[in-house]
């Protein structure tokens, strides 16, 4: 500047107290003030800021709110993606209306007489029944039913799909430990005369399979007469069916075979 007095450049002392660039460098906390009279106008005069703070990378890290504090309005909280899970597999079901009367015994000596079943379905080997399935009787020349029935809901089949019912202990006994499912008793289908109609049932009361004709009286000329003998389902036979064919059925003593508890081939 020029001295108006004596018109002389007049020399201004200046204290430079630091040089950096604040717009560039990273400083912290730092305040600048401008000390001495450099016109504003100038270059070097410091355009940027009076107060700067570096700037920092960020680095985004994932954080939980504090428990009990509630997201801030207008934002939705972040939703936990569960792992897909697997479907059980559903086990296989019985079908137990496919049985049918595999035999009846109903041998002179009253302990050993019963009532053999067959489950064709594999998947019912070893199951607990539970559905209502029954057997019912029908006495000779009966229209209706006996009113004593075997209900099986409950019970379980054995692993080779056969379920024969017993009329006593005494049977087990004979036949060999678990070859009698069910123990009908002496007042029950099981306890056989060897002239009656045997049937199984479902809840509704229909037939799934028969020996024997209801109505008609057994006798050794009609073929469903097997006192002292057996009826034996043929082997080639094994769907259930609800009217009775004597085409599908072995029946003694046809012809005077009588056939003692020793000729019995229980679950066979």
């Amino acid at each position: 500047p020029i001295n108006r007095d004596t018109l002389l450049p007049t020399c201004v002392e200046y204290e430079i107290k630091e040089t950096f660039k604040p717009c560039e460098q990273k400083w912290r906390g730092l305040a600048i003030e401008m000390d001495g009279n450099l016109d504003k106008d100038r270059p070097n005069y410091c355009r940027c800021f009076l107060r700067e703070y570096p700037r920092s990378e960020i680095t985004p890290t994932k954080t939980e709110p504090p428990s009990g504090t509630e997201p801030p309005s207008g934002t939705e909280p972040p939703t936990k993606t569960e792992p897909p899970t697997e479907e059980p597999t559903p086990e296989p079901t019985c079908d137990f209306k496919d049985v049918v009367i595999t035999e009846l015994a109903s041998p002179e000596a009253s302990y050993a007489k019963y009532i053999e079943l067959y489950f064709g379905d594999e998947n019912c080997e070893g199951v607990k029944i539970t559905e209502e399935i029954k057997v019912i009787s029908y006495g000779p020349g009966d229209c209706e039913p006996s009113s004593i029935t075997i209900d099986l809901k409950g019970e379980t089949i054995r692993e080779d799909g056969f379920l024969t019912i017993c009329n006593s202990v005494s049977a087990e006994y004979f036949y060999g430990r678990g070859e009698c499912t069910v123990i009908g008793g002496l007042t029950s289908p099981a306890n056989l005369r060897g002239t009656e109609s045997i049937a199984v049932v479902d809840s509704e009361h229909d037939i799934i399979d028969i020996f024997g004709v209801p109505c008609t009286d057994a006798h050794p000329n009609n073929k469903q007469y097997f006192v002292n003998g057996r009826a034996v389902r043929k082997f080639n036979v094994w769907d259930p069916s609800s009217e009775y064919n004597y085409e599908d059925w072995h029946v003694f003593p046809q012809c005077g075979q009588e056939v003692t508890p020793e000729g019995m081939d229980i679950n066979e």
